[in-house]
């Protein structure tokens, strides 16, 4: 027995959704599992100041919270679920656009994010006077406000295109990229600060171990010419014959 083409494709709609609601979930997992790398790397260094850890605890609760919010709006908003395969005398359902999920998502990423940069100032505001450490600091921040604008293009552009598959997965693409490298931009930083710190330290050990090597290689003073001793009948000798013979002028 052959399937009927409308079989085919209902089951090739199914196969579809399905695979698109996995993905939606595992990049909202990788979102905020990035978050949670530098909440981590911002706990070990600044949980001390009193502000930073009430901050750092409000931002663990608003990261769970979300969390869960945006994976029941991932499968809620369709309801029953199979509206997100099936389609109805209009055409597909609204809900299968999903602009509460990505409503919500970017909202809380823009949250987040805040928080995270809140966090980050006391970092900024200690190497504020030293100069080369200042702007590498600051690339770091401007990273993370770079961030927050392309969450704000990317709410933008899906709402204008309707929210078509393909705007959502390039803007999710490039959301990526710069997450992943914001969170590992501090690790990076710290990586390569070890690097040139080994590599001053061994240039300088063998600098000093050069010099040692050139001291105890360098030549002695030079030897002094040997002291002739002449004996004692040769001046006699000497002075008897120096001296004027009696009824010599």
């Amino acid at each position: 027995m052959v399937n009927s083409p409308s079989i085919d494709d209902d089951s090739t709609l199914r196969t579809s959704s399905i695979l698109v609601l996995a993905a939606r979930v595992v990049v909202t997992a990788y979102y905020w599992l990035q978050c949670v790398v530098l909440l981590l790397f911002y706990h070990e260094m600044l949980n001390h100041i009193p502000w930073i850890h009430h901050v750092i605890k409000v931002c663990w609760v608003v990261i769970g919270t979300t969390f869960l919010a945006v994976i029941l709006a991932t499968f809620l908003e369709c309801r029953p679920i199979n509206h997100y395969w099936t389609t109805s005398l209009e055409g597909p359902h609204q809900c299968r656009r999903a602009y509460v999920q990505i409503l919500l998502q970017c909202v809380s990423n823009l949250v987040i994010d805040g928080l995270l940069l809140l966090i980050a100032t006391p970092i900024l505001k200690a190497q504020a006077k030293v100069f080369p450490r200042n702007l590498q600091l600051g690339f770091l921040y401007i990273l993370g406000t770079f961030s927050i604008i392309l969450i704000a293009l990317k709410i933008h552009f899906i709402f204008k295109d309707g929210s078509v598959q393909h705007a959502r997965s390039f803007w999710a693409s490039v959301q990526v990229v710069v997450c992943t490298f914001v969170a590992n931009a501090p690790s990076i930083y710290g990586a390569v600060k070890n690097v040139k710190r080994r590599r001053s330290s061994v240039m300088s050990l063998a600098r000093i171990r050069t010099n040692e090597s050139n001291y105890f290689e360098m030549p002695g003073p030079p030897p002094k010419p040997p002291v002739l001793k002449i004996p004692k009948w040769a001046d006699d000798t000497r002075s008897k014959s120096a001296s004027p013979r009696i009824g010599e002028p």
